[in-house]
């Protein structure tokens, strides 16, 4: 009895994607990218039996693949499809839709993306300084006295990894703020002002990022005969600069415009 509810579980969950797809197209919003849920099925009827039995995995000979590495493989395929399938959905969606829809998306984006963030620096970045902490601790064994101001340029780092996600945080909630008056009327002293609120922090954030390593490294010198562990490095969180760069090219173009549609209505 057990066996024949799991086999049908099995089949449901497996044959799950095409009923999405049987959805689609029944509401004639189907793309060619829903191809990929025939992938997805077809695909999880594999990997879903090898992983029930994994004596059964092909195993490369020559590789010295473990059978764990092989079971992540094949689960990592599965996450390839889905997320492939997910992202060309999301670039059909906003390729289609009218402004005023994308607004909408993109506040959206704006506050998914404001989540990760939040959680990579007060969860995934903490959890990393109570780690390193204790792995200080661990190798000086039987000598903690002193080891306070390792611990403060333990932390002090810890804050200035998280600068960049930090400012892009403020960026978003002040995008979010500007975004709300662009889409209202894009030429309005609300917007104008807003823009300008981006442009600052975007700038302020910048030169924050870029300089705050560079002020820890020279710090840790004058303190380097008290600290247990140092870390020097050369850090470009390139991802960062480019999103606070973009934002700050935007909203300089939208002033750009403001100023230029103000004089083209005086001379009119």
């Amino acid at each position: 009895m057990q066996n024949a509810i799991a086999f049908v579980f099995y089949i449901a969950l497996c044959i799950s994607p095409l009923f999405v797809r049987s959805l689609l197209k029944k509401k004639k919003c189907d793309k060619a990218e829903d191809e990929f849920l025939v992938v997805l099925s077809l695909l999880l009827f594999y990997v879903i039996y090898m992983m029930v039995n994994p004596g059964l995995i092909p195993m490369p000979s020559a590789s010295g693949i473990q059978n764990p590495m092989a079971q992540i493989l094949l689960c990592g395929t599965v996450d390839s499809v889905i997320v492939a399938y997910l992202v060309l959905r999301g670039v059909n969606l906003f390729y289609n839709s009218e402004t005023e829809k994308l607004y909408g998306y993109m506040v959206v984006l704006l506050w998914f993306t404001a989540i990760l963030l939040t959680i990579s620096v007060f969860g995934v970045s903490l959890n990393d300084l109570f780690v390193e902490i204790e792995y200080i601790k661990v190798s000086n064994a039987g000598s903690e006295i002193g080891l306070g101001i390792t611990y403060v340029f333990t932390s002090i780092k810890l804050l200035i990894d998280s600068i960049p996600n930090l400012v892009s945080i403020l960026v978003i909630f002040s995008g979010l703020k500007f975004i709300k008056a662009f889409s209202a009327d894009s030429y309005s002293e609300e917007t104008i002002r807003e823009s300008e609120k981006l442009s600052e922090i975007c700038k302020t954030g910048l030169t924050l990022t870029v300089s705050s390593n560079v002020v820890f490294n020279i710090l840790q010198l004058f303190f380097m005969p008290l600290l247990r562990n140092i870390k020097s490095s050369i850090e470009v969180p390139l991802f960062s600069i480019i999103f606070v760069l973009g934002t700050l090219i935007f909203s300089k173009m939208v002033m750009s415009n403001k100023t230029l549609k103000d004089d083209n209505d005086s001379i009119i």
